[in-house]
């Protein structure tokens, strides 16, 4: 499903990278083509496209303390879904 992967719909990596930043199309429906692969809002989003994440992660403490807060804000959205018991 697309929300098992990470997605990004930053033009600038989606031209650089041939709409790898639609990965998670990809894992929808790995035979689409690359060319029209689709973005869903309901997958995981990087908070900048692949060129500023490859450059993000030159810098680890930097990668973490981003990565960390944004995976922490989509454990609490999925926790505030869940329905309680």
């Amino acid at each position: 499903m697309p929300r098992h992967s990470w997605n990004s719909d930053h033009i600038i990596g989606r031209l650089m990278l041939f709409e790898l930043s639609r990965h998670s199309d990809h894992h929808y429906l790995a035979s689409r083509k690359y060319q029209v692969l689709r973005h869903y809002d309901d997958s995981p989003q990087m908070p900048t496209g692949y060129p500023g994440m490859m450059l993000l992660s030159m810098f680890p403490p930097a990668w973490f303390y981003v990565m960390n807060r944004k995976i922490r804000k989509m454990q609490s959205a999925v926790t505030a879904e869940s329905p309680s018991e």
